[in-house]
């Protein structure tokens, strides 16, 4: 029996939001050739969606648009919640417009946790394992060039080396747990580091990793079980 010729799907993928914070090209231009120059092996034609929100309605978007793919970023539509007169200026750019959930009631209250998802075969490069409303929980190794994401918490038991993403859908209170950290990209809601910018005593490390005021903290599991153990201890 022949195959259809066309099928469409859905799919799992994760995509980078890139916030723009300010509408002034000189101040844009170089940011964002700072930015790919950081990890210029992930970044550099990376695809990302744009988020505008910031930027006044009077904004010239079509410099703005040039400036971010000269910079070196692929641009698959705009993300964010607009103003009916914002959107009605952004019409201009002809991208898809791919509206962010509301800041309240939380990912957490919106979307309950489901059941965790277990993975206990390696994964491999190129391979993208994604836990809808749950925890994921691989046994075995994450290779580099792999993405693991879940919208809830990451349980990686064996050495990790591609990409981790907890709280892919937004919840903030999702924590990334990694037996033997050594991986390319770490993200929580957004919030991410590359390999370079993960503190070197914490790499090769058993870890814990969670988002505190907008920012990534990390700390070492083997640590955190000595000072409970020693607690306990003094306690008897």
């Amino acid at each position: 029996m022949a195959l259809p010729p066309v099928i469409l799907k859905g799919a799992p993928f994760t995509f980078t939001v890139l916030y723009l914070q300010h509408p002034d090209a000189s101040v844009l231009r170089p940011a964002l050739q700072q930015k790919i120059a950081q990890a210029p092996q992930f970044l550099n034609q990376a695809p990302v969606f744009l988020n505008l929100t910031a930027l006044p309605v009077e904004t010239d978007w079509q410099l703005i648009i040039q400036i971010v793919r000269e910079a070196g970023f692929k641009i698959v539509g705009l993300s964010g919640r607009y103003t009916a007169k914002q959107r009605q200026a952004l019409q201009v750019l002809c991208l898809p417009l791919l509206t962010e959930g509301k800041l309240s009631p939380s990912p957490k209250e919106n979307s309950p946790r489901l059941a965790s998802q277990l993975v206990t075969q390696p994964v491999r490069s190129g391979q993208q394992i994604y836990a809808k409303q749950g925890d994921l929980i691989i046994t075995n190794t994450v290779n580099a060039g792999a993405e693991v994401a879940a919208d809830g918490h990451l349980h990686l038991y064996g050495v990790t080396r591609g990409r981790i993403i907890a709280g892919a859908a937004g919840d903030t209170t999702s924590r990334i747990f990694c037996n033997h950290l050594q991986a390319e990209l770490v993200a929580i809601a957004g919030h991410y580091w590359l390999s370079e910018q993960i503190p070197q005593p914490f790499w090769q490390r058993a870890v814990m990793i969670a988002l505190h005021n907008e920012q990534l903290t990390i700390s070492c599991l083997d640590e955190v079980s000595l000072i409970q153990s020693n607690a306990v201890q003094r306690k008897e």
